[in-house]
């Protein structure tokens, strides 16, 4: 027997790494080296859309999936795959160029609260390279789409 009904949408954990700056000399960090993972690169002044770059800088995306082990693994194989990458782009740490990781944790409407757990030795790993971590929440309807600006007023 097979049962139907709505798809279970699941939370999400999407994380990626960028290195930007408006000093961050982009194409010589990757003259020296480049991703191995898929990455995009930006420069001042190229259009975006949210309008002209204020900033350079490469993206990778490294997770996008609803588990914390998942995510944790994601994140250690990207250290691993990227570790030339990293180490190259911790010499252009000057100025106002930062580099880390940001994690979207977006969580459906009729979910319990999800608690984010960073093992130590994990936040070593990441730390090694001088890279920070950020952490965004969202909320989301039931079906999953982002209730980001939306209000709602009882009088």
């Amino acid at each position: 027997m097979t049962l139907t009904g709505p798809t279970v949408i699941p939370d999400q954990f999407a994380t990626d790494y960028s290195i930007s700056g408006d000093t961050l000399e982009v194409d010589l960090l990757l003259s020296q080296a480049r991703p191995v993972s898929s990455h995009r690169v930006w420069r001042v002044g190229a259009m975006t859309e949210f309008g002209p770059a204020r900033v350079s800088g490469v993206r990778i995306v490294i997770f996008q999936g609803g588990s914390l082990r998942g995510l944790h693994d994601a994140v250690r194989d990207f250290l691993k795959r990227e570790q030339a990458f990293l180490e190259a782009a911790r010499g252009f740490l000057r100025g106002n160029v930062a580099s880390g990781l940001c994690t979207s944790v977006t969580v459906l409407a009729d979910h319990l609260p999800i608690q984010v757990d960073l093992s130590p030795s994990l936040l070593r790993d990441v730390a090694a390279y001088e890279v920070g971590w950020s952490f965004m929440g969202f909320s989301c309807s039931a079906e999953g789409e982002s209730t980001v600006g939306e209000r709602a007023v009882q009088r």
